[in-house]
């Protein structure tokens, strides 16, 4: 999304170099121009489908080099996936174990090279959403994170601070980094 419209987004066309979708770390106002592109608002459809957008994004009809994210999967780069959702339905097509196949498909079979990052609705976490407390919410979302091992990290959307969420897949990042040996 690199013009995110509605209530609480930037509502503006953010400047990402080279016309494309995605930055790279010589983006001029990097800091600003992530600022812009995450400022996503709450608009959109209700049924989030997070499971299912990932899986387009990391799709061959998209990436191919002249897709929308041609360039964006690169072979000698780790992939760091990162979602938010409050929803609590159950709306994503396919299983966990169908998204993670499709992401390590589109990391040519290397799954450890991607890191998933999940701040979701879950009880585990303290966190229910919506109408029934009781509810089982995420737990879709939770089996896809956990089934990266250390890869995976997954947060309470209830949170009032992000922050410990986000220093720990700092820490969760860097170890990828270190470890990842590109194909080559």
């Amino acid at each position: 999304m690199i013009h995110p419209v509605g209530t609480f987004a930037s509502n503006t066309k953010c400047p990402v170099a080279g016309g494309r979708r995605y930055m790279l770390p010589d983006q001029p106002d990097l800091a600003g121009t992530f600022a812009c592109v995450a400022k996503v608002g709450t608009a959109g459809n209700a049924a989030e489908r997070p499971m299912n957008a990932i899986e387009e994004a990391v799709s061959e009809a998209l990436n191919v080099p002249m897709g929308c994210n041609g360039g964006f999967l690169r072979d000698d780069a780790i992939l760091v996936i990162t979602f938010i959702s409050d929803d609590p339905n159950d709306p994503d097509q396919g299983t966990p174990a169908d998204w993670k196949a499709s992401v390590v498909a589109a990391k040519n079979g290397d799954d450890n090279a991607v890191v998933v990052l999940g701040l979701i609705p879950t009880p585990r976490l303290g966190c229910t959403t919506g109408n029934d407390p009781n509810a089982v919410q995420g737990a879709h979302w939770e089996e896809f994170i956990q089934s990266w091992g250390a890869h995976g990290i997954s947060g309470s959307v209830c949170e009032t601070d992000y922050a410990p969420f986000f220093l720990q897949a700092i820490g969760a990042i860097d170890q990828t980094c270190e470890d990842f040996n590109p194909p080559g």
